[in-house]
């Protein structure tokens, strides 16, 4: 009776897996919840701490990186702290314009094709 259970919570598993699969497998899905995961990440950081840096040009003691500090400039930014944001980053509110005209963009083009795939009419 113990294999049988386990047997069907195995192929639960795999259908689970199969299904997530293709759902993330459908075009723009991932690259979406990728925007929105880096868009959403800033507001865990705070800002004013000191933090190790990730970035390949400070651990290679080169000064200047155009991407250093587009983190904390999207965590001043939800804030509300403009000024703070645009020190840290000029970039970083540039930044987030292209990232909520892509998430928005994205999310049109997957509300039609998911239309399509489900044999909407067109027009």
């Amino acid at each position: 009776m113990d294999r049988l259970y386990s047997v069907r919570l195995i192929g639960d598993a795999d259908r689970d897996m199969k299904r997530f699969l293709k759902y993330f497998s459908r075009p723009y899905r991932m690259e979406l919840f990728l925007w929105i995961g880096l868009l959403l990440a800033p507001i865990l950081i705070d800002p004013s701490k000191s933090h190790s840096s990730l970035c390949l040009f400070h651990n290679l003691g080169i000064d200047f990186c155009p991407g250093c500090g587009l983190g904390r400039s999207l965590a001043y930014f939800y804030r509300g702290d403009l000024a703070h944001s645009f020190l840290a980053n000029p970039l970083g509110i540039i930044l987030f314009g292209i990232l909520i005209f892509r998430i928005i963009s994205l999310t049109i083009k997957l509300t039609k094709t998911n239309h399509s795939l489900e044999g909407g009419t067109n027009g």
